[in-house]
């Protein structure tokens, strides 16, 4: 009987520790934005979809490229 006992405090334990580090998580900080693109470079509507914008860097050259990685931010 003792060692239930033990067993269902350990269980009440563990769960209240759960549900305070659910709340605890609710008062994290948001992450930080990094914005790689500035805010005030002008976007332009991508050919094949007008709703994808596109901003590619000044005088870049495509040919010193073999591979690229494009991923889509929604």
């Amino acid at each position: 009987m003792n060692d239930r006992l033990k067993e269902r405090r350990i269980i009440k334990t563990i769960g209240v520790a759960i549900i305070g580090l659910v709340f605890l998580q609710g008062c994290a900080k948001a992450p930080i934005r990094s914005e790689f693109i500035k805010t005030n470079v002008e976007l332009v509507p991508c050919a094949e979809n007008k709703d994808k914008l596109w901003w590619e860097k000044p005088g870049f050259n495509w040919h010193n490229y073999k591979k690229i990685i494009l991923d889509p931010i929604s």
